[in-house]
């Protein structure tokens, strides 16, 4: 297998991807990185089949031992980081994923998102207001990021008063799911995880004595088959709803308006549409920007068994 270092982190990069990786994927789809110690792929159809196979997996712990996989003992620094993603279910496989999300979806039903529906209008037409009279904007900040950190304060029923250290508990956590974290980063995301993690147990500890209408309220309660969510795996996973919603969406948004700024045609289509009240066109256009320039460019499996795909061999 051919060997290439790709810089992640190197200001180009980051600022724009998909020349290089345009390249790589005409010319070298499949590599090892020495550096990351990770093999890449570059190409949809390779990816694709890979995320479906069950022979992957997000995690590899419940397989093998740390000392089994030569790995060095947990880093103290990230200790209670590492705790909370044991306990949520993006992070887990079956049978403790299955327990988990089926849980979960008893609680987080269609029906209480639709029922925000009022309120997120109410949110986004009160920050339009606010800057309508001086005409112009900061996209970011008067608009994507509020929207979705008060949008899940709602949903989980997040006093107004304390909403305000979500965003940041938020923006400080994932920076342990990027490459190249250094120490004072995981140090920081480890007191976000700590101050998270309180300040949802004395609202879920709330909730059980005076239940409310909110996704807290609904996970104390949830149970079947005789199970229930332990307090920390309520914890983890009302953590990862705000990290996976908010930082997806904010970054959706924004680079979903910057798309459209740089392909000026699509952008006179969707004010047009935006004039006929064309809803059918946004439904569509939205799936289209999320895919064109996605906030989540990079996903990552063990290999939990070998495998020899399409002649690149795969070791466990």
């Amino acid at each position: 297998m051919q060997e290439y270092h790709l810089d992640l982190n190197h200001p180009e990069f980051v600022f724009d991807p998909y020349p290089l990786l345009a390249e790589l994927r005409e010319n070298t789809p499949v590599f090892f990185d020495p550096v990351w110690n990770k093999v890449f792929f570059t190409r949809y159809d390779d990816i694709a089949a890979l995320l479906r196979d069950r022979r992957l997996g997000r995690s590899i712990l419940h397989v093998l031992s740390r000392d089994e996989l030569g790995w060095p003992p947990p880093n103290p620094l990230t200790r209670d980081f590492d705790y909370f993603q044991e306990n949520h279910m993006l992070d887990n496989e079956p049978p403790k994923h299955t327990r988990l999300r089926g849980l979960m979806l008893k609680a987080f039903t269609p029906a209480r998102v639709e029922g925000l529906r009022g309120k997120i209008e109410d949110i986004v037409n009160g920050l339009i207001d606010r800057v309508q009279d001086r005409g112009r904007m900061d996209l970011l900040k008067d608009f994507a990021e509020p929207i979705p950190v008060t949008v899940i304060a709602e949903l989980l029923g997040v006093p107004e008063a304390d909403r305000h250290q979500l965003r940041p508990w938020s923006a400080k956590i994932v920076k342990l799911y990027e490459l190249g974290c250094t120490d004072e980063q995981a140090t920081e995301a480890n007191q976000a995880v700590i101050e998270f993690s309180d300040h949802i147990k004395d609202l879920a500890t709330e909730r059980r004595k005076r239940p409310r209408d909110d996704l807290i309220s609904a996970l104390v309660q949830v149970e079947e088959q005789g199970e229930k969510l332990t307090t920390d795996e309520l914890v983890a996973n009302c953590i990862l709803l705000l990290n996976a919603g908010h930082e997806a969406s904010v970054n959706g948004t924004t680079l979903g308006m910057l798309s459209l700024y740089h392909n000026p045609d699509q952008m006179a289509l969707a004010r047009a549409s935006a004039r006929e009240d064309n809803h059918e066109f946004f439904n569509t256009a939205v799936e289209e920007l999320l895919r064109y320039d996605t906030p989540l460019p990079m996903f990552e499996r063990w290999v939990l068994q070998n495998i020899d795909y399409h002649g690149v061999p795969l070791k466990r």
